[in-house]
């Protein structure tokens, strides 16, 4: 297991990344929402070919979105799901294109998670990472991709990982508090 030198270090290598474009207090406008990201992408990795198998099924179909979210849920097993033939592996495999596969792959969400990221403005987040140029220097082994992943362990997200509903509509909170308040996951 790394130690905690391994993971300050990764850190370290996160930060420089995102220097210049963002100061340290604003690291968190990309830090969270991958980590997030990342975290959903680990609970949904055990049923994501059922879900895609599901979607291609109904895709076209009459159903409409709430409808089709629901079903979809049930088919991830959770109360979410990502009907995007995307993953966190597929993503660092073209980092020339990461913004369109990214934002591409958010949209692949069910309506409840691209909520949380919409009050992320993540969308905004991954284009001033692309004017920057940090998304075309996230190769196979940069920090943002090697390390969110050991920060995030899959063994500590298993498929207990639940999105609360009915949370209050404050959205002029910090995105910690957002999803703290509005995501709640189960460890």
């Amino acid at each position: 297991m790394p130690d905690h030198n391994y993971f300050s270090n990764l850190i370290w290598q996160i930060a420089d990344l995102l220097r210049g474009p963002y100061r340290p207090p604003q690291y968190e406008r990309v830090m969270l929402p991958m980590t997030v990201l990342r975290r959903f992408d680990c609970v949904l990795a055990p049923t994501k070919t059922k879900v895609l198998a599901e979607f291609d099924k109904r895709k076209g179909g009459k159903l409409n979105d709430d409808a089709l979210d629901r079903l979809l849920n049930k088919a991830s097993g959770q109360r979410f799901h990502n009907h995007s033939p995307l993953d966190f592996e597929k993503l660092k495999g073209d980092p020339d294109n990461i913004d369109k596969h990214l934002v591409s792959y958010i949209k692949g969400f069910s309506s409840n998670v691209r909520r949380i990221f919409d009050f992320f403005e993540f969308e905004n987040e991954i284009e001033k990472m692309r004017e920057s140029n940090i998304c075309t220097s996230w190769s196979r082994n940069s920090p943002m991709w090697t390390s969110i992943p050991a920060l995030c362990p899959t063994i500590r997200w298993g498929s207990s990982s639940r999105i609360s509903s009915g949370a209050s509509t404050n959205w002029q909170t910090r995105p910690q508090e957002t999803i703290s308040r509005h995501a709640r996951l189960s460890a």
